[in-house]
């Protein structure tokens, strides 16, 4: 999954534990592909392409088990659910969040544990590009709409998406095409985009993150509910007219 679909992923994530920043949210969803950048620029994880570079289907992530496993995930998400008390749950679902989406996308390339079993798992969408654009496209799309995100938001997900449409494409030549001989840019590449859509998907997510059932002042405030009085109520006492008086003096004489 791309880079932008799992920074908003982080908004779904902040709808439910409002209590969470969402910039710790953006941090977790992205953690283990942090990860994979480094370990990819220190030469501990690695990456191969074809002679000719086109679409997606032309790259292989062809080791990163340390990164990209099963057990890197549960790992990480169980320290995060330990050591962030409160938020350790959110913490951990954000870093298991990035794992189900890139098993939803990937060829079999996701290890299940570090070594000593070479089963690797993935849908396999990723050999068929196109199909891949139109998934990603679908899961931006749909949770811009189940966060309620604004219009700001939209454009910087559906301008993200048609930039990545010429890695799905053949006739659309982009960054891809400069892979060819040069694997490991691929992982400066992704840096970049984090750079970009965390900082971004933070400034446009904050509101769409606002839980819907609060209702805040301008100042952010909650709106305090109206006092009532807690004075009893004066029963008003009839005054008697000046012939029922007459009438009452007369009855006391006699």
């Amino acid at each position: 999954m791309n880079a932008m679909n799992h920074a908003i992923t982080a908004i779904a994530l902040k709808k439910k534990f409002d209590y969470v920043p969402l910039a710790g949210l953006l941090i977790s969803v992205q953690l283990m592909e942090l990860l994979w950048i480094a370990f990819n620029w220190l030469g501990i994880e690695s990456i191969s392409v074809e002679s000719e570079v086109h679409t997606i289907a032309d790259i292989h992530l062809t080791h990163m088990p340390y990164s990209h496993s099963i057990a890197s995930a549960v790992l990480l998400a169980g320290v995060a659910y330990i050591g962030f008390r409160r938020a350790g749950l959110a913490i951990g679902l954000g870093i298991l969040s990035h794992l189900v989406l890139d098993l939803t996308t990937h060829v079999p390339d996701i290890a299940v544990v570090w070594f000593g079993w070479d089963l690797e798992l993935g849908t396999g969408i990723y050999g068929l590009p196109l199909v891949a654009f139109t998934v990603e496209t679908v899961y931006g799309l749909a949770i811009w709409r189940w966060v309620r995100g604004g219009i700001g938001l939209l454009v910087a997900i559906v301008v993200f998406q048609l930039g990545t449409l010429s890695a799905h494409v053949t006739w659309i030549s982009g960054f891809e095409a400069g892979l060819a001989g040069h694997p490991g840019m691929l992982a400066t590449g992704v840096a970049i985009q984090i750079a970009v859509t965390l900082p971004l998907v933070w400034w446009l997510g904050r509101r769409a993150s606002v839980p819907s059932g609060s209702a805040a002042s301008p100042s952010g405030s909650r709106r305090a509910a109206p006092r009532q009085s807690a004075r009893t109520p004066v029963q008003s006492v009839p005054v008697p007219t000046s012939r029922e008086s007459v009438q009452m003096a007369c009855r006391s004489r006699f």
